[in-house]
């Protein structure tokens, strides 16, 4: 799996982005994990980070993977979650 993701803020400083990913098997969650990551943002404006993993263990299979990532800033501000998701049958 590999991706991008835009991250913006106001401010120069840490984000901490939130990461889960589950499968879904015929409407039923079959396996889930979330991570945390600390990014750093050296100046105020907007940065793009890439990611690439190999989805591995009961995360791995057929049905529906679903990863999504939340970004929260240290004032305590969260952006939405953006989802992308894949079927592999």
């Amino acid at each position: 799996m590999s991706g991008s993701v835009r991250l913006c803020d106001q401010a120069a400083g840490r984000l901490t982005l939130r990461i889960s990913q589950k499968r879904l098997r015929a409407g039923r969650l079959r396996a889930a994990a979330s991570s945390t990551r600390l990014v750093e943002l050296a100046s105020a404006g907007c940065r793009t980070l890439g990611f690439r993993f190999w989805v591995t263990g009961k995360l791995a299979g057929p049905g529906r993977y679903v990863f999504a990532v939340r970004a929260s800033d240290a004032g305590g501000a969260s952006a939405a979650y953006v989802a992308s998701h894949r079927t592999r049958r």
